[in-house]
């Protein structure tokens, strides 16, 4: 009850420019938690998957690689899916289809991502904004109590003080997911890159292979 208590009166210190920065801060955590999941999603059993269709190439069983692709989530699938619609028809448009939906797979992983780069530069200036209202708050006591002791520019210097702290900690924690997220989706993009080149290989043979069982004149 009394940790209650004592978070009432820090928003209350803090004011609406505090209640501002939290509100940034559970919208940068919440689209963390979202992408961190949607990114663990996305390559968790790619390792697994690869070896499995490998190992069908390897027999020809391409129906069943077409099926384990169906019923996986990661990222991988999804390209790969688009490499087995073509290959009975175009065979020669796999490469760049793989190309286009990488794209738009990895177009799909950021999602909201730019929030936190958003609140990463704003949080700052918002704090920024806390810090001189606080101020004023404390000039303004001063002139009306014409004293300028502690017990009277207190709450507005505290205001100031912690609406920055805040303002800054939010900024940091952001920008440090947002850096993380972006070092993440451009390794997993090249990563994606050389699996989907090695698969293109492998479609290659496939439809050369198909070509050649093909009927005779």
């Amino acid at each position: 009850m009394d940790k209650i208590k004592d978070l009432d009166s820090l928003i209350q210190l803090g004011g609406p420019t505090l209640i501002v920065l939290v509100t940034c801060s559970v919208v940068a955590l919440a689209v963390a938690i979202e992408r961190g999941w949607a990114l663990y999603k996305a390559l968790s059993g790619t390792e697994r998957l690869c070896m499995d269709l490998e190992d069908n190439f390897e027999r020809n069983q391409l129906d069943v690689a077409q099926a384990r692709c169906q019923a996986s989530s990661t990222a991988l699938a999804g390209i790969l899916l688009i490499a087995f619609e073509r290959l009975k028809d175009r065979p020669e448009t796999i490469r760049p289809a793989m190309d286009r939906e990488r794209q738009r797979v990895l177009l799909r992983l950021k999602g909201p991502m730019w929030m936190l780069g958003t609140v990463g530069a704003v949080t700052p200036f918002v704090g920024l904004f806390g810090t001189v209202n606080g101020i004023m708050s404390a000039f303004q006591a001063i002139g009306e109590s014409h004293q300028a002791g502690l017990d009277v520019v207190g709450p507005g210097i505290a205001e100031a003080l912690l609406t920055t702290a805040v303002g800054i900690l939010v900024a940091v924690i952001a920008l440090a997911f947002y850096n993380f997220f972006q070092a993440r989706m451009a390794r997993l993009n090249t990563e994606l890159r050389l699996l989907q080149d090695e698969f293109a290989e492998a479609f290659a043979e496939a439809a050369a292979a198909s070509r050649g069982n093909g009927p005779k004149s």
